[in-house]
């Protein structure tokens, strides 16, 4: 970020956290970390409400922070969030609203994926030579106070993500009433039903190589294990979990010098571990020190960065696109012409790169319904587009994704769908861009045989002349095109015209 002073507030499942943080020529000096404990995740997790109890000692804790905005005076230059104890909670907008009456903090609930996406950020920047596990072959574990976050990488593809709710804390109370001395078989069964998850959506478990682990659990495996790199063992775990799986918590609070609650969640915290890297039969794993608040710093302020996000995002929905056996021979054809479009009539459409990230995502996705399919397949394409979950790719750009498919066939159209039509004039506006240029790349390939190989563009005051170098007559793509050429038109008021011209003439 530019110079200035930025702070972080994150209202955790055990505790409300906030960093304030100074930076100067891209480099941050962390003025204030503030740790508060509070059990939210207590009243979520076990009765899947926040009390009105609870949400007032929060307001009373976030007012102490309120009074640091106006310290530092950066009331404009702040974030606070929260994750999956308001998340998952059944009055998690009541509580909000609460909060915002009491100290006019301005709160945000962090979507899964979006917070995946900021851990993966600071794990990558954190882990020595990142890259090279990532193109091995990486598990990526994140285990907090309510969620266990899988992600399974190879290259530039995820391979699996998701959420499960299966946090440390979460276990505690889930089986609390069970008998300590075999209250570990619940957590073994546990993950047992996560490994048998992976197994089935994951074909490519005996690729990976790494696994690197991050969240909340891990400051309390470095206190009670003291490794002595940022390596946690294989061996060093189960000699662990043999000795404390059928202890008492109070025994393992005085043998480990660990609190009382710490010594209730750490069997699940040891088990989540070990049977990961039992399924990868790996020795160990590597883990990162960087905290949430850390990592959410570093991302607000923009001092993470991810080198061709584009390109990686469009990555993994084609790869996501592959379970629903899309026809990507087409997809990727529509793409190039889409590509080309979008290139050499800039001065006419005038749309951004996150606008072509959509049109190309967009690309990929419009026939991917016919899995379900062939009639209304459009529909079924908007259904699986907006049922995407990667992390790095936010609510909004999906939405956008998820309307252009719906609209590439002419038998759908914006005018007609209610949720739309209340919408800003602005999203309509790049909606519509986005669906006259995926038309005409679309119709291109009207036959899905490729016929037409490439094309040249031409623009003059009144037409847009598209000459398409074809392998024969494309008698389909010529006649889609008509069809499909009055939404350009009518968008940016100039009409495109195709001409044919054979390769072997």
């Amino acid at each position: 970020m530019k110079n200035g002073i930025f702070g972080i507030i994150n209202i955790g499942s055990s505790a409300i956290r906030m960093q304030i943080s100074e930076f100067k020529n891209s480099k941050e000096r962390v003025l204030e970390s503030i740790v508060t404990p509070i059990a939210l995740g207590l009243d979520t997790f076990e009765k899947g409400y926040i009390s009105l109890e609870k949400a007032k000692e929060t307001a009373q804790i976030l007012s102490k922070f309120a009074k640091k905005l106006d310290e530092y005076k950066i009331w404009g230059n702040y974030k606070a969030i929260c994750t999956s104890a308001v998340r998952d909670a059944q009055n998690k907008y009541f509580f909000i609203n609460y909060i915002n009456a009491k100290t006019q903090l301005d709160i945000e609930i962090i979507e899964e994926t979006h917070e995946m996406y900021i851990k993966y950020l600071g794990i990558m920047h954190d882990i020595k030579n990142f890259d090279k596990l990532s193109q091995e072959g990486l598990l990526l574990a994140y285990l907090s106070s309510g969620s266990l976050s899988l992600s399974i990488k190879a290259g530039d593809v995820d391979l699996f993500n998701s959420v499960f709710n299966s946090g440390s804390l979460r276990q505690y109370l889930l089986f609390k009433d069970i008998n300590s001395s075999i209250r570990f078989k619940a957590y073994e069964e546990q993950m047992g039903k996560i490994i048998s998850t992976l197994k089935q959506n994951c074909n490519e478990l005996s690729k990976i190589k790494h696994m690197v682990g991050c969240g909340s659990s891990i400051n309390l495996l470095v206190k009670v294990l003291k490794p002595k790199s940022n390596k946690i063992t294989y061996k060093a775990l189960n000699t662990l979990y043999k000795s404390i799986k059928s202890s008492e918590p109070q025994a393992i609070s005085q043998m480990y010098s660990i609190s009382l609650n710490d010594a209730n969640i750490i069997v699940p915290i040891v088990c989540s571990f070990s049977y990961l890297l039992k399924m990868l039969n790996l020795d160990g794993f590597l883990f990162s020190n960087a905290t949430f608040p850390n990592q959410l710093m570093n991302y607000y302020s923009k001092s993470f960065k991810e080198k061709s996000v584009n390109k990686k995002i469009l990555n993994q929905v084609v790869a996501y696109s592959k379970k629903y056996n899309n026809d990507l021979k087409h997809a990727k054809k529509v793409l190039h012409f889409a590509n080309r479009l979008y290139n050499q009539l800039k001065n006419i459409h005038s749309m951004s790169q996150k606008e072509k990230m959509i049109l190309d995502c967009a690309c990929v996705l419009h026939d991917v319904g016919y899995y379900i399919g062939v009639n209304n397949h459009h529909q079924h394409s908007y259904y699986i587009a907006k049922s995407i979950n990667i992390p790095g790719i936010d609510k909004e750009i999906i939405d956008y994704v998820a309307a252009s498919v719906l609209f590439h066939r002419n038998k759908a159209k914006i005018e007609s769908e209610d949720e739309l039509l209340s919408a800003p004039i602005e999203k309509i506006l790049v909606l519509k861009k986005i669906i006259a240029l995926l038309k005409i790349a679309d119709a291109l390939d009207a036959s899905h045989m490729q016929i037409i190989e490439d094309i040249d563009i031409e623009v003059s005051e009144n037409q847009v002349k598209i000459t398409a170098i074809a392998l024969k007559i494309p008698f389909l793509e010529e006649l889609t095109f008509k069809n499909k050429s009055t939404d350009f038109l009518e968008t940016f008021g100039i009409e495109p015209k195709l001409y044919i011209k054979l390769k072997h003439e």
